[in-house]
């Protein structure tokens, strides 16, 4: 995948220049891909979102070991106890 190997480079050059950097893999906007196909409305969105960070998050983790995931941002717009748990299932095993 193109645009992921363009992030691990990115990770290599801060990196080489003494800069750790922190993955966030959601920040307050969606990934257009996600969005464009209904984003947190989608009844499937947990399912699509974790497929995408067990996707991305395995070759990441492997250049730096801290991640964001979006559980402030969906704790915020869902509630506790819905989507953010659900996530939190879906990918807890990753980290």
């Amino acid at each position: 995948c193109n645009e992921l190997k363009h992030y691990e480079q990115v990770i290599d050059d801060l990196l080489a220049h003494g800069i750790e950097p922190v993955v966030t893999l959601h920040h307050f906007t969606n990934p257009e891909w996600f969005e464009q196909s209904g984003g947190w409305m989608r009844s499937d969105a947990v399912q699509i979102f974790a497929r995408f960070v067990k996707f991305v998050l395995p070759s990441l983790l492997a250049l730096v070991p801290v991640c964001s995931f979006p559980f402030r941002f969906l704790t915020f717009c869902f509630g506790k106890h819905t989507i953010f748990m659900a996530i939190w299932q879906e990918i807890a095993c990753l980290v």
